[in-house]
């Protein structure tokens, strides 16, 4: 289904789609990248920040004029969202960071946090530490939380043990979201703590990445990527396949956008170039370290030509 939506979403002849495509950069052969972190991203912005209208709006038009303005519309909102949900980012961890030590499960809260981006954040929390983390901003007055969880925590089971400081909650095992008086917060954060303890105690607390097989970088060649682009297209249920590669050096470390980071790796035979999305510093991410990788290979599009690249999933120093 996925696979002929794609082929669809590629032809479409709705003015709307073709609009947003072209301002969003996006060519003509659409796979899963572009609608899970290019067009998907536009459209949940519209609901993020001001409302979803402007998105059946978009969806529903003939007007192409009209759906341009929309398009650009709603690609400026998602600037908006990016910078506001950076910023928010950036104070949740300078209020970890305070803490004296790790708690078991986070809890940052703010009087102006944008409700619209708070799961964002907490999901973004949740890649950095490891633990189940909860983010409240405030809401015409409402205070308003997203939670996101770890392997091992059930987030509404989690929530529905602390009702009785919630004035509503739901959610899944994985995410939920709640409602709650400000005056209840600081008791909240406690009773969070103690229901993360609870549950995770005994538990492996350091986030990991599973990979599918091991490889040489001799290995990782454009035949290599179109075979496992075969797979496609990739997404929940069906991941893009998990390369592990050992011992390669850090001979190169820049960052890009002031939010990711761009490695060369070497096996002191050849060298790739390495992405790390939305981590601007990573400790084993050092010129001269060795490293071990898990990683999803890729081609890129630069200057005309392909390159070979590895999309970092997981790094730590090599053991050898």
């Amino acid at each position: 289904i996925a696979k002929r939506g794609l082929e669809i979403l590629a032809n479409t002849e709705r003015v709307g789609l073709q609009a947003l495509k072209a301002v969003a950069g996006v060519p003509r052969d659409v796979n899963c990248t572009h609608v899970g972190f290019v067009l998907g991203p536009r459209l949940n912005a519209a609901g993020r920040m001001v409302h979803g209208e402007l998105v059946m709006e978009l969806l529903t038009t003939n007007d192409s004029v009209r759906a341009g303005k929309l398009a650009r519309k709603l690609n400026k909102l998602n600037t908006d969202r990016q910078e506001i949900e950076a910023r928010i980012k950036e104070l949740a961890i300078k209020q970890v960071e305070a803490n004296s030590e790790m708690p078991w499960g986070l809890v940052i809260w703010n009087h102006d946090f944008h409700t619209g981006v708070i799961g964002l954040v907490a999901q973004r929390l949740v890649e950095r530490y490891y633990r189940p983390v909860v983010v409240i901003g405030s809401d015409q007055g409402s205070f308003k939380g997203s939670v996101r969880g770890i392997a091992g925590f059930n987030v509404v089971e989690a929530l529905s043990a602390l009702s009785p400081y919630l004035e509503r909650f739901g959610g899944h095992e994985g995410a939920g979201g709640f409602s709650i008086a400000e005056e209840k917060i600081p008791e909240f954060v406690e009773a969070f703590n103690g229901e993360c303890r609870r549950r995770l105690q005994g538990q492996e607390l350091e986030p990991y990445a599973m990979a599918d097989t091991e490889a040489g970088l001799e290995d990782i060649t454009p035949a290599l990527i179109d075979e496992l682009k075969s797979f496609a297209p990739f997404g929940v249920g069906n991941p893009s396949p998990t390369v592990l590669i050992k011992g390669l050096k850090v001979t190169d470390r820049r960052v890009l956008k002031n939010e990711h980071t761009k490695v060369v790796l070497s096996d002191s035979r050849r060298n790739i170039a390495g992405l790390m999305w939305r981590e601007r510093h990573h400790p084993a991410l050092e010129l001269g370290l060795k490293v071990d990788v898990a990683c999803r290979p890729d081609k890129s599009l630069y200057a005309g030509h392909y390159q070979l690249q590895l999309n970092l999933q997981a790094v730590q120093r090599a053991r050898t």
